[in-house]
């Protein structure tokens, strides 16, 4: 049997008869296996990053080698997913549902955070993997040497004797289809990062163009931008069925808001931004916004082209590229380019993470510009290449389903950022006379045509309409007014021509 089952490209193997394993958490991998060296001493090194899909996947390639007797866990613990595996094996597991209402073994972490594993992975074999199978906790310890000496006693004292068979247990995973689509170019608009989440998800879910990447197969689209609109930056809108909890949202925050570069980590946004190219970035943007609140120029820049590009050794770069700040009106609006996002995963984090970032930004704006009015405008995030990995396939298939109408609500709430449109019927010119409002309720335009056809064509030509929902509202009022006028019958906006109850108009048709 080829091993491991799961995440293979992003597992390193060493001495398949070693009985010992080896999770970096959320620190790189390599750096720990290139201290440690000697790679007779363990079967795998491999991250774990998420506590929900990760300690599932984690688990079954383990009962796929039931000679691994030997877990050791060590590396930065930022999400928590270090905790939620010493849980499993401490205090075991019990049948539940996550936050969709799937089936799942859960983890219980103290707080009402959980992990979890699939339903479809046998409760007989998780206990013989607890009983089995020994972890090692050096959670906080990112230097590979330090565990040098461990792996050697290991070595020595543990023979690499399976105590079940292998087994492997197919994880369902729905296909991904792509369907017709723009090869590049998205916009979504949310008053929330969960709601701008949730339409780039779907996006990527219906339109993805599926292939494989350094990692693992995903599915991919080019440029999605979404416009966070309204995220509250001191109460952010979490429910409790997210990937991601506050505390991790915590530790997103502060990867961007302090220049700490954590131990084996070969970059943060934060100490980017503030110390890494030798002065505080956003002190000098600040500035910048200060002296000319007009300028476009206060760039904050993350990519370092010398080391991200040209390190061949050790490739991985930020995948955060640059934030730009534009004051416009009195409000503060900020763009963040990010060349690759992981929507499944990060897109959650980064949003939260970026919209406590503009809010810091306003408040050093606001000291030192007391005589303006300043507040908090859109959060922009343009996701060059956004994609989803397939170990995220069936979760976003299920939250999309659970999910999406409880938070992206309907058309009576999702309002066209473009304005409405007030339309009424003039009997005796038989026009249809559409007339454009402004979100602030101030007239624009005025349209006026015979048939819903030339009116919606010319609204169509104008551009003036941003939502789908509205685009299809207006299509069915056009058409009820149009038809009002050819039947003499009285058209009043968003009501029914034909009430439900009394006698209907006797409509002749030659």
């Amino acid at each position: 049997m080829d091993w491991p089952v799961y995440e293979t490209s992003q597992i390193i193997v060493g001495n398949l008869e070693s009985p010992v394993a080896i999770t970096t958490l959320w620190t790189n991998k390599e750096p720990i296996a290139n201290q440690i060296g000697d790679k007779r001493l363990y079967c795998a090194v491999g991250t774990l990053y998420n506590r929900k899909v990760g300690i599932d996947l984690l688990v079954r390639n383990l009962l796929a080698r039931p000679t691994i007797r030997n877990l050791i866990i060590c590396g930065h613990d930022r999400a928590r997913s270090g905790e939620a595996l010493i849980k499993f094996f401490r205090h075991g597991f019990k049948r539940g549902v996550d936050g969709n209402g799937n089936p799942k073994w859960i983890i219980d972490l103290s707080d009402g955070d959980y992990g979890v594993i699939d339903i479809e992975v046998e409760e007989e074999m998780l206990h013989l993997l607890r009983k089995n199978v020994t972890f090692l906790d050096f959670r906080g310890t990112e230097d590979g040497s330090a565990l040098c000496s461990v792996l050697e006693d290991l070595h020595s004292s543990t023979k690499a004797v399976s105590y079940a068979e292998a087994k492997i247990f197919p994880k369902v995973i729905p296909a991904v289809s792509s369907l017709p689509a723009p090869d590049s170019g998205r916009v979504f608009r949310s008053p929330t990062v969960v709601g701008a989440w949730l339409q780039a998800i779907r996006e990527i879910s219906k339109f993805g163009v599926v292939g494989d990447t350094h990692y693992n197969p995903a599915a991919e689209v080019l440029n999605i931008l979404t416009v966070i609109t309204a995220e509250n930056p001191n109460d952010f809108f979490v429910p409790d069925w997210l990937p991601i909890g506050r505390k991790e949202i915590k530790a997103y925050c502060e990867q961007v808001l302090t220049p700490i570069l954590s131990p084996g980590a070969r970059y943060g946004y934060g100490h980017r931004i503030f110390k890494y190219f030798g002065y505080d970035q956003l002190e000098t943007s600040v500035k910048k916004l200060v002296e000319d609140p007009d300028s476009k120029s206060g760039v904050i820049n993350i990519w370092d082209p010398a080391k991200d590009v040209g390190d061949l050794v050790n490739p991985k770069s930020p995948c955060v590229n640059k934030i730009w700040p534009r004051l416009r009106r009195g409000k503060l609006f900020m763009t963040v380019t990010i060349r690759s996002n992981d929507i499944g995963e990060a897109y959650l984090g980064n949003g939260f993470a970026f919209r406590r970032f503009q809010a810091e930004y306003l408040r050093i704006l606001r000291e030192l510009m007391v005589e303006q009015e300043l507040s908090l405008g859109d959060l922009t995030i343009n996701s060059e290449s956004a994609h989803l990995y397939e170990s995220s396939w069936s979760n976003v298939e299920e939250t999309l389903n659970r999910r999406w109408k409880e938070v992206m609500k309907g058309p009576a709430v999702r309002q066209d950022p473009y304005g409405s449109f007030r339309i009424v019927v003039d009997v005796e010119s038989k026009m249809i006379i559409a007339t454009h409002f402004s979100p602030g309720d101030d007239i624009i335009a005025e349209y006026r045509r015979r048939t819903a056809l030339e009116l919606t064509t010319k609204l169509a030509d104008d551009g003036i309409m941003s939502e789908p929902y509205h685009a299809a509202y207006l299509g069915r009022e056009l058409q009820k007014a149009e038809f009002a006028l050819q039947f003499g019958l009285n058209y009043i906006q968003d009501q029914p021509l034909f009430k439900v109850h009394g006698p209907k108009p006797r409509i002749l048709l030659e």
